[in-house]
């Protein structure tokens, strides 16, 4: 019950910090807060200080055989609209895959409220009343929706890039959760109740539970994270503990018992005891790794996107936390990975892990980044400046010169690296800015299949 009531306050803080976002009526005026100047500063000193003569050799090199600037590769890109009108194409969150998978480019029907500005800055006020500033992108794509904010107005947009209305007595915070059926959900503040927005502006209450949806992450994911790849191998959940219904040719229930099971994952299901320690269930039900003969333990309260890669089997390796205690004290804890046998598989000893997701772990050294498989290849040198994790099979890379550009899973740009900013995909939106044009709306469109 103490995990779920940690899951419930941070649902409360998440929803308060959306809401800080999306609303600046709690905010002094917007000079005090926020400074388009001092948020490019920030970011150039960022980056200034993470060069070094390897990353910058790199970096030109690699950009003197860019053949386009940011206008160009924008002109280049297909039309969405003509591609899904075409029936050939459909928005999806699915892995990128060339071959199975187009990046096109939208146009907006209204682009005046489009922000001018990359990013702005939110003032967070400390325990000790103390403030600090952090840079936020002004559009943030949502599991298919659009978030615009940049301290003068606040908006929800399609996956387009065109406003969606929301009647004047209702005021919505995006909580980056999926209910059960998949559907990303809002919080109504003026009314507390969870719902679902279709781009009409209309509203359906939703069936979200915080503790019986709760994926294990606390920041918006695709569809098709947390899902069972094995409907003979279910959670349950009583409305006191989680355990599991296996209905396979050894039929089986392992009881009820678990402050949180997640979803079966190449073979395995997750479950957690109040302790934070994890037992690895087959699908004979039986407890194959973990338990009290190998302990383990889960990613805590930490469950932001370095938490990436904790509970669930992706192509064959999982992350844990290892503890060492003596007559009840902590000795030592390292995270590390663990193959479907209970092996470790280690990354290389100089490097930190920062996030696994889609197969591919991030690594940093110094300052510098790199991706490697869950083979141990790594993927292209790790010589990136600025790197985020994998989302939806893509990843966004930056170079020492300051422009960031958008990779797959073999390393290939699918985005060159010719923009000041690009966010996360998410939904299959991706948001790009170059200073001389502002931002652009991009989707990831994957050949329509038939059943």
């Amino acid at each position: 019950m103490r995990r779920f009531m940690l899951r419930a306050t941070n649902i409360v803080i998440l929803a308060v910090f959306s809401a800080f976002l999306l609303d600046f009526a709690i905010m002094s005026t917007p000079s005090d807060k926020y400074s388009e100047n001092s948020v490019y500063e920030n970011v150039s000193e960022n980056s200034d200080n993470q060069q070094n003569s390897s990353a910058t050799s790199s970096s030109n090199q690699t950009n003197s055989q860019n053949k386009v600037d940011s206008s160009d590769f924008l002109n280049s890109l297909p039309q969405k609209n003509d591609l899904i009108s075409g029936g050939n194409y459909v928005l999806s969150d699915a892995v990128y895959n060339i071959g199975n998978c187009v990046i096109s480019i939208c146009q907006p029907g209204d682009r005046n409220f489009f922000p001018e500005n990359a990013k702005y800055n939110v003032e967070f006020i400390l325990e000790d009343g103390s403030s600090v500033y952090q840079p936020y992108f002004t559009i943030w794509p949502r599991m298919g929706y659009i978030i615009l904010a940049d301290g003068v107005q606040r908006k929800i947009l399609d996956s387009d890039g065109n406003e969606i209305k929301v009647a004047d007595d209702h005021f919505l915070v995006f909580i980056s959760e999926r209910d059960s059926l998949g559907n990303p959900v809002f919080l109504d503040s003026n009314t507390g109740e969870y719902v679902i927005l279709s781009p009409d502006g209309s509203l359906t209450a939703s069936d979200y539970d915080e503790i019986r949806d709760d994926r294990g992450i606390d920041f918006d994911y695709p569809s098709y994270y947390g899902i069972s790849d094995d409907d003979t191998c279910l959670v349950n959940y009583n409305g006191r503990a989680f355990g599991y219904t296996l209905t396979g040719p050894y039929a089986y229930n392992v009881p009820a018992s678990y402050d949180k099971a997640f979803a079966f994952s190449e073979g395995f299901g997750c479950a957690y005891d109040s302790q934070n320690r994890l037992y690895f269930y087959n699908t004979d039900g039986r407890l194959r790794i973990g338990g009290l003969a190998v302990i383990m333990y889960g990613c805590g309260d930490d469950r932001g996107e370095r938490s990436l890669g904790y509970y669930y089997f992706d192509e064959g390796l999982t992350r844990v936390t290892k503890r060492t205690y003596s007559r009840g004290e902590l000795v030592s804890e390292y995270k590390t990975f663990i193959d479907r046998e209970g092996n470790e598989f280690k990354t290389p000893a100089d490097y930190n892990v920062y996030s696994y997701s889609d197969g591919m772990i991030l690594l940093e050294k110094n300052g510098l980044y790199g991706y490697m498989t869950s083979r141990g290849k790594w993927i292209g040198k790790p010589n990136y400046v600025y790197a985020r994790p994998f989302f939806e099979g893509l990843a966004v890379v930056g170079m020492s010169d300051g422009k960031k550009g958008m990779i797959d899973k073999d390393g290939n740009y699918v985005i060159p690296p010719v923009f000041d900013e690009i966010t996360d995909c998410s939904g299959g939106v991706i948001a790009v800015y170059d200073s001389d044009i502002g931002w652009n709306i991009l989707n990831k469109l994957q050949v329509q299949t038939t059943a």
